[in-house]
């Protein structure tokens, strides 16, 4: 046919045709995120807090202790002060990740480490809050300059990553979509007819289906259907389909019909043969 069969199908028909290797992709990718992350190290966060400036003090002293909160956490990024509390920790194994961030309407910074070892990252973490704390006490400091710890840092008891519950979800949705894309892909290319509903959907009418018809044959002997039983559901099927191919040929010209096997085990010059028998049998030159 030179219609694809991915237009001939929709996507209905493919997803129940492939559904099971559908599963089966997203079973094995999900599986394979989980191996994966289950053997990436935790990695743990721990937090520390400070407060710029006094808790009570007048309108303007508050605000340009929220102006300084901004500064000090610029600071406490700086490649000194960060290698200042590097030095100090002397751990074998830096920090994954180290973030400073300031709110200038409650003066509060808050310093986010994360490290493999929930007692290192709590260590850089204070080493951190140790250092802005000794720059903010200089003899000149005015009040809204000066840094109160809030909170030190503890090691933390549970890791932020790796989400193996997440990576495990995404691995298994993208199994899925990749498999998709490739029974897709493969429907497109394809030009296998399975189905008469494949048929029926680029506007071809289907006259009839045989039923019970026997397998392919090597014996080729053995009378067709209609006349070794008559009775039967193939023999009843074969005289439906003439009876549809009469009406058919009354409201149009008719000079060739077209047989369509979409299984394997049956022999369609076994079709030809029953249904032209039967259409002699009404009075049709075939």
């Amino acid at each position: 046919m030179g219609t694809s069969s991915l237009h001939i199908t929709g996507y209905g028909a493919v997803l129940r045709r492939w559904w099971w290797s559908l599963l089966i992709a997203a079973w094995v990718a999900g599986i394979a995120g989980f191996l994966v992350a289950s053997t990436i190290p935790p990695t743990y966060e721990t937090s520390a807090r400070l407060l710029v400036g006094p808790i009570n003090a007048d309108l303007n002293t508050l605000r340009a202790s929220g102006a300084l909160a901004g500064t000090y956490s610029e600071i406490a990024m700086s490649r000194q002060v960060l290698d200042e509390a590097l030095g100090e920790v002397g751990g074998p194994v830096p920090p994954t990740a180290v973030r400073a961030t300031a709110d200038e309407a409650t003066r509060l910074i808050v310093i986010r480490v994360e490290h493999v070892d929930p007692a290192s990252g709590a260590a850089v973490a204070n080493a951190i809050t140790e250092s802005l704390t000794v720059r903010s006490q200089v003899p000149t400091a005015r009040p809204e300059g000066q840094i109160t710890v809030v909170d030190t840092a503890i090691p933390a008891t549970a890791p932020v990553a790796p989400r193996v519950d997440l990576i495990t979800g995404l691995a298994a949705v993208t199994g899925l979509v990749a498999a998709l894309l490739v029974i897709l892909l493969a429907e497109l290319l394809g030009d296998q007819v399975r189905d008469s509903a494949e048929i029926r959907s680029v506007g071809m009418r289907v006259l009839g289906t045989v039923l019970g018809t026997q397998p392919r044959r090597r014996d080729r002997s053995l009378a067709p259907v209609v006349e070794a039983a008559p009775d039967s559901r193939a023999a009843v099927s074969y005289h439906q389909l003439a009876g549809r191919l009469q009406i058919l040929a009354q409201e149009q010209e008719l000079r060739s019909v077209t047989l369509l096997g979409v299984d394997p085990g049956h022999h369609v010059g076994e079709v030809a043969v029953n249904t032209a028998l039967v259409l002699g049998r009404l009075g049709r030159r075939v």
